[in-house]
C-alpha cells in the first residue's frame, strides 16, 4: 500500500492534517480522556470516612430497617434486653429542662470552653473559646439534651456552585427534601454522635456530609467533618479533625452571649466568633419548641481557605437544631465553590 506524500496533497488535505493544528487536539483529547478516566476511578471506589466507620447513617438505613434506631424502640436485643436509651430514642432530660415549657438552644457540635455572663464551662485541653454577655434566664446549666437517635426529615432550600477558573463545574439546586440520620457515633469518647445528611437522598457521594458532635456537660463541640462532593464527574472528600474542638453550644445559653473559637487541622483551620442574637418558637410535628438563635462566622485558612456564616434555630429541649441556614464560599486545590441553603426539620424520628 503506498501512502501519499503531504507535499502532494490537495491544500486543504494538507491544512487539515497540520502538525499546528492536530497537536493542540491531541493534547486536547488526551486531557478530556485523563480527565474523564479520573473521574470514573474516583466513582467506581466507595467513600471511605475517617472516623466512625464507612456505614453511612442514610445507607443503614436504607439495607438494614431493623437496625435503625428509631425501629428499635420498645424492641427486644439479642441479648434478650431491651436496648439502651441512647439507642431507643430516649433523651437525657435535666431537672431544669424539664421545667422548661419548649426552651431551645441548639447545633451539632462538642467540644470544650469557658464562659462568662452565661455560667462557667472550663474544657480543659478541649477549650473552644469564651462567652461574654447575656439578659436573658439561661438555659439548663447541667449541660445539653442529648439527641434522639433516628431519621430526621428535612425540607431544603438552596443549592451550590463549583468553578474551575472561569468555567462552571456544577451548579446544582438541592432536593426540596433530605433526611439527616443521628445515630451513637462508634470508636468515639461517650456523649459523641453521627449526624449523617445526604444532600441528594437517591445519588449516593453527590454530596453527602458526616460531622460528630460531643455533648458534655459543657457543652457541644464539633469534633470532626467530612464532606463528599461529585463534581464534574470527579469525587472528592475531605475532612477536618478540631483539635482543640470546636464549641457550638455552651451549656448555659443568653441572649446577646458571645464565645470565639480558633481550631481544625493543616488542611483547614477555622477561626471565628459565635453569638445568641435572640430566641424564636418553631413548630414541628404539631408541637412548639422554644429556640435559641445563634449566629456563627468562621474564617478558613490552610489548604482550604474562604469563610462560612451560619444561623442555627437551637432547641434545648431536643439537642439538636431545627432550622439551619449556611452560607459558605471558598477555594481549594485551583476550584472555587460556594453553598448557600437552609435546612428545616419537618418530621422527627
Amino acid at each position: 500500500m503506498q501512502f501519499l506524500h503531504r507535499d502532494a496533497m490537495p491544500r486543504w488535505a494538507r491544512g487539515v492534517t497540520s502538525p499546528w493544528l492536530l497537536s493542540p487536539l491531541l493534547v486536547v483529547a488526551l486531557a478530556v480522556g485523563g480527565f474523564t478516566a479520573y473521574g470514573a476511578w474516583t466513582r467506581a471506589h466507595p467513600t471511605h470516612y475517617a472516623r466512625c466507620g464507612d456505614a453511612f447513617g442514610v445507607d443503614s438505613l436504607l439495607t438494614s430497617p431493623s437496625a435503625s434506631p428509631s425501629a428499635q424502640k420498645g424492641k427486644v436485643g439479642r441479648n434478650g434486653k431491651k436496648p439502651p436509651a441512647a439507642v431507643t430514642g430516649k433523651k437525657k432530660v435535666t431537672a431544669a429542662a424539664a421545667g422548661r415549657s419548649g426552651g431551645g438552644s441548639g447545633s451539632s457540635a462538642a467540644g470544650g470552653g469557658s464562659t462568662s455572663g452565661g455560667g462557667s464551662t472550663s474544657g480543659g485541653s478541649s477549650s473552644g473559646g469564651s462567652t461574654s454577655g447575656g439578659s436573658t434566664a439561661p438555659s439548663a446549666p447541667s449541660g445539653p439534651v442529648t439527641p434522639a437517635p433516628g431519621t430526621y426529615t428535612l425540607s431544603v432550600d438552596g443549592g451550590e456552585k463549583v468553578k474551575f477558573g472561569p468555567y462552571s463545574a456544577c451548579n446544582n439546586s438541592f432536593p426540596t427534601t433530605s433526611a439527616l440520620v443521628i445515630s451513637p457515633a462508634s470508636g468515639e469518647p461517650a456523649g459523641s454522635y453521627d449526624f449523617d445528611h445526604r444532600f441528594f437522598p437517591n445519588s449516593a457521594g453527590k454530596h453527602d456530609e458526616r460531622h460528630i458532635y460531643r455533648y458534655t456537660d459543657r457543652g457541644v463541640f464539633l469534633s470532626f467533618e467530612q464532606a463528599t462532593v461529585t463534581c464534574a464527574g470527579v469525587k472528592q472528600s475531605t475532612t477536618v479533625n478540631y483539635s482543640p474542638l470546636q464549641l457550638r453550644v455552651p451549656s448555659t445559653l443568653r441572649v446577646g452571649q458571645s464565645w470565639s473559637n480558633s481550631g481544625g487541622d493543616s488542611g483547614r483551620t477555622e477561626r471565628g466568633t459565635s453569638k445568641v442574637t435572640g430566641t424564636a418558637t418553631l413548630t414541628v410535628g404539631g408541637r412548639s419548641y422554644r429556640t435559641f438563635v445563634i449566629d456563627t462566622h468562621l474564617d478558613l485558612s490552610g489548604d482550604e481557605k474562604g469563610s462560612r456564616d451560619q444561623r442555627w434555630w437551637w432547641a434545648p429541649d431536643l439537642g439538636v437544631p431545627l432550622k439551619w441556614h449556611e452560607a459558605l464560599s471558598g477555594s481549594r486545590s485551583g476550584a472555587t465553590y460556594s453553598e448557600d441553603a437552609t435546612f428545616t426539620v419537618v418530621r422527627t424520628p
